[in-house]
């Protein structure tokens, strides 16, 4: 009986993921477009991000194959036990102006980003987020200033206190978990320096290829 319901598991999950399959088979272009017009239409805007219905996330990676990040999360996911999104769909080389972009559809990963929890125990002077405001908002509210004068003013402010002392045992046990199991993964036979199976090594900071 145990093994007839897990016949059954299998099937149904085959059977759900059918349609999804059959969709992955369409033009790129086409899928392309859907996910831009969703995006356009019901998203979040954070960065190369748009938070899409039903947790969906669409990733735009520029100047990259966006194949780099989505295999790298498919080997951690393989390999540890660190929560990453699941890959959907990988769409490359979609012309963008003078440039190419390329596609990332994949789930929301719940829980709190390191930003914001470094945002929630980090205490700034008042007048730090008016000049914030200034810096990042129309040019006509500055009062003739540029932005390296506001820049330089910024600089003045007392520094901004963070606490990291009230509540931070349960991320560093988080971080020291995730870091043991990424470098217990073993090596390449090779010994050689790139980036997965052997691929091109990115390096973003210097926008380089090693």
């Amino acid at each position: 009986m145990r093994r007839c319901r897990s016949l059954l598991h299998i099937l149904a999950s085959c059977l759900a993921a059918l349609p999804w399959r059959l969709w992955l088979c369409f033009p790129k272009f086409m899928r392309a477009s859907v996910y831009i017009r969703l995006g356009n239409w019901y998203s979040v805007q954070e960065w190369s991000i748009q938070r899409l219905l039903f947790g969906l996330i669409l990733k735009h990676t520029q100047d990259r194959p966006p194949e780099i990040e989505a295999n790298n999360i498919k080997f951690v996911h393989e390999n540890t036990t660190i929560p990453v999104p699941r890959i959907l769909d990988v769409v490359p080389d979609i012309p963008k102006g003078t440039a190419s972009e390329g596609l990332i559809l994949m789930t929301e990963v719940k829980g709190v980003t390191l930003v914001q929890w470094l945002l929630s125990r980090t205490t700034y002077p008042p007048e730090f987020f008016h000049c914030s405001d200034l810096i990042f908002g129309p040019a006509h509210l500055r009062g003739g200033r540029s932005l390296k004068e506001l820049s330089e003013l910024m600089t003045s402010f007392n520094k901004p206190v963070l606490d990291l002392l009230s509540d931070s045992a349960l991320l560093i046990a988080d971080l020291k978990k995730a870091l043991t199991e990424l470098r217990s993964i073993p090596p390449p036979p090779s010994g050689e320096v790139s980036g997965l199976h052997g691929s091109p090594s990115y390096t973003f900071d210097v926008e380089t290829v090693v």
